[in-house]
């Protein structure tokens, strides 16, 4: 496993539907590490099956297969190490981003980036599929009308542009730092620690949507397998699903 490394191998593609979709077809046919980049996607899907928008040659868009034997206790850290590496990433390159639960990457306040996890279970193993989209030089103008107010990019924020590839490099150079790290319950606390000393919102007040209702409390962190923990006078809730259950601070942190 840990000879392997992620972008040993990397397919680039001009246009694709999706990163994930790709990786997802032809999985039984790729090593664990393979990357997929494509210079355009046209359905690019985010969380809860929400669309991704891209720019085509303004955005970095990838995914990558990583199969794992199945254990319950890594499938969480499969959803955080991946925004760990990102704004890892981001950081050392002077971009001072920041992690929204359970993978959003927010940049002075603006979603710049998202993590969509797949899971494919074949043969007593799971491949996971991580795909990353990131905003990176886009114009306020390239945006829908209706994500503009919330939807920025790298360039945008810092005026700067940026160059695709050294950005892949960079993630996936940290990618191989963080991945190594959650196959073991012991190292798995530095990854937790990483992902709260990134999040915006830690120790903010926040809104649960579950069950079509609201829940107020105070996100106090990860609990040892990752969940998000969330308290209020009433209770202590833990966030479990990735999917379905959205999270919105009251007090936006991420500046």
């Amino acid at each position: 496993m840990f000879n392997m490394r992620i972008g040993s191998r990397i397919i680039r593609l001009d246009k694709i539907d999706s990163t994930n979709s790709y990786l997802k077809r032809f999985a039984s046919q790729l090593h664990t590490g393979t990357v997929v980049v494509a210079t355009e996607q046209t359905h690019g899907r985010g969380r809860g099956q929400k669309q991704w928008f891209s720019c085509r040659q303004k955005s970095l868009t990838f995914s990558v297969i990583l199969s794992q034997k199945s254990d319950a206790h890594i499938f969480t850290f499969m959803h955080l190490f991946p925004a760990v590496a990102v704004v890892k990433a981001l950081r050392s390159l002077g971009i001072r981003a920041f992690i929204k639960w359970p993978n959003d990457i927010i940049l002075a306040g603006k979603k710049i980036g998202g993590i969509l996890v797949d899971a494919v279970t074949r043969s007593g193993k799971i491949d996971f599929i991580i795909g990353v989209g990131l905003n990176v030089n886009e114009e306020r103008a390239d945006f829908p009308e209706e994500v503009r107010e919330t939807a920025g990019s790298i360039l945008t924020t810092t005026e700067k542009a940026y160059d695709i590839n050294t950005l892949l490099n960079a993630v996936l150079r940290m990618m191989n730092i963080v991945y190594p790290l959650i196959q073991h319950s012991e190292s798995r606390a530095t990854v937790r620690a990483l992902w709260c000393d990134y999040c915006g919102s830690l120790n903010g007040i926040v809104a649960i949507r579950q069950n079509n209702a609201n829940i107020y409390g105070k996100f106090v962190g990860l609990d040892e397998n990752g969940f998000a923990v969330i308290k209020s006078d009433e209770q202590e809730l833990i966030i479990r699903d990735y999917v379905h259950v959205s999270l919105r601070e009251l007090y936006d942190t991420c500046n």
